[in-house]
Formats: structure tokens, C-alpha cells, sequence
């Protein structure tokens, strides 16, 4: 069985703005350490990989050519990830329901 989580914030510094980085997080890596394979979908660092594999646990940075260019923190630029994030998960085939 996999998971998939789709979050603003995630593990890296750069994604830990608010409060939620900490809970998706810790999520998923409990997910992952009960033998899931477990996806997590943020706006990540543009200077890590776009993909990083953690044992069960992947990470996908998305929106990191938005992020280059606001390099602050997650919410340094929110309409535009939000709207990149759109976008990129209608080329996944995954439903846009935000």
C-alpha cells in the first residue's frame, strides 16, 4: 500500500514556516516506519534534489524554481506556489479540488 500527502510545508528548513511542517512530518516518517511506502508532496529547497529517498519514505520537492527566486522561506511567495502546485498536480493527473 502507498501514501501519498500533499503539504505547503515539509521537512527542510525552507518549508518549516508554520506548524504544520512538524505534524506532516512526523506523519509521514511514522507511515514510512511501519514498512509504507510513503510519498510527500512539498514546496521544497531549491538547492536539495527534486526527488530524495529516505528507506519507505520519498520526498518530492515541487515549485523549486519559484522557490530560487523567493528564497525566504515557504510563504515568501504563496499565490505563486499555490498556483505552480495547481499546475503541476493537473500534469500528475491528480484532482485539483483547493
Amino acid at each position: 500500500m502507498q501514501f501519498h500527502v500533499l503539504a505547503f510545508e515539509g521537512p527542510d528548513p525552507y518549508a518549516r514556516a508554520g506548524g504544520i511542517a512538524s505534524r506532516v512530518t512526523g506523519l509521514t516518517q511514522a507511515m514510512a516506519a511501519m514498512g509504507f511506502e510513503t510519498h510527500l508532496w512539498f514546496v521544497g529547497d531549491a538547492h536539495l534534489p527534486g526527488h530524495d529517498t529516505q528507506d519507505q519514505l520519498r520526498l518530492h520537492r515541487w515549485c523549486q524554481w519559484i522557490s530560487r527566486y523567493h528564497p525566504g522561506d515557504v510563504f515568501a511567495a504563496p499565490v505563486r506556489h499555490h498556483y505552480a502546485q495547481r499546475q503541476e498536480r493537473h500534469h500528475l493527473g491528480v484532482a485539483n479540488r483547493a
